[in-house]
């Protein structure tokens, strides 16, 4: 199997050491205090036969949309209190774009939430 489809926590062998997976990418030694960047496609012994691996478990999970929504407005108004702090030392054309930018991402964003 590849590290990729290991669960965060799940402990397998690679070269002849065992590992527990911490993270997408770095493995803990379990020998040692150590880490490990592996690949995502190396080969890995999975050694906790009991927990399922992430090709396995993938469960989708749905989002009530106007709680989503309603983050990415907050966002939005984040972003441009945050630009707007620098209009004493941006000039006004270039932070005029800025804030066209960040409508237009905003405007993206909530038209792809209605479709």
């Amino acid at each position: 199997m590849k590290f990729q489809q290991l669960s965060v926590g799940q402990r397998f062998e690679f070269e002849g050491q065992v590992f527990v997976k911490i993270s997408p990418l770095l493995a803990q030694a379990e020998s040692s205090s150590g880490q490990r960047l592996l690949p995502r496609s190396a080969i890995v012994r999975l050694l906790d036969k009991g927990m399922p691996s992430v090709a396995e478990s993938v469960k989708k999970e749905t989002l009530d949309l106007a709680e989503v929504s309603a983050a990415v407005g907050q966002f939005h108004l984040d972003c441009v209190a945050s630009v707007e702090i620098l209009a004493d030392v941006v000039p006004q054309e270039r932070l005029a774009l800025v804030l066209q930018a960040i409508d237009e991402a905003y405007s993206t964003v909530q038209r792809k939430l209605r479709h």
